[in-house]
């Protein structure tokens, strides 16, 4: 394993290689910061696609949810309207 191991990893390691590290060990941690270049890119876009899937289904839910009160207030106003011809008052 090199020197880069997921536990192993610290601010103090970077340091000490960029500044007293070996052509070996620099090169390492290129090889390293590229790969975590790429994990964090990766990690980004599905956050991107988590958000925009949310937002389709914040969007599909207020739309349902409009949908229900509109039917809900019309049986509402029937039911009234029933209610107030049916007096006798």
């Amino acid at each position: 394993m090199g020197i880069f191991d997921e536990n192993t990893k610290t601010g103090q390691d970077f340091e000490r290689i960029l500044v007293d590290g070996s052509a070996e060990e620099l090169n390492e941690l290129k090889a390293w910061l590229f790969k975590e270049n790429i994990r964090l890119e990766t990690e980004r876009n599905e956050l991107k696609r988590l958000e925009e899937k949310f937002l389709k289904e914040k969007q599909q839910f207020r739309t349902e949810m409009e949908e229900v009160n509109r039917q809900h207030s019309r049986k509402l106003n029937i039911n009234y309207s029933e209610q107030s011809t049916h007096c006798s008052c």
